[in-house]
């Protein structure tokens, strides 16, 4: 990464790891990955803004709630990240792919 995550727009650096902004119904939005390799095949992951948990982040500073879905769409895993920075490093860390 060569520019510093934290001087990015916020859709760029999520676009860069792979996820997109969905609308999740109701009004609410995260940033969304469909995971494609190993046990969490065809899970996804989604982000949103941990003040709310109804909207995506606006800025990669903010702290982040991380959720990981089942093909169900049931929560399998979740947690609360600083900011995007830290939830993408976490997801790696955690073979989420």
């Amino acid at each position: 990464m060569s520019q510093n995550p934290y001087c990015m727009p916020i859709n760029d650096f999520m676009e860069m790891n792979g996820f997109y902004l969905e609308q999740t119904g109701g009004g609410c939005t995260a940033y969304t990955k469909v995971l494609n390799d190993g046990k969490y095949n065809g899970f996804y992951i989604m982000i949103t803004d941990n003040e709310d948990g109804c909207v995506a982040p606006n800025e990669v500073i903010n702290p982040v709630l991380v959720g990981l879905y089942d093909l169900n769409g049931y929560a399998s895993e979740s947690f609360i990240a600083t900011d995007s920075l830290d939830a993408i490093q976490a997801i790696h860390a955690n073979g989420w792919r």
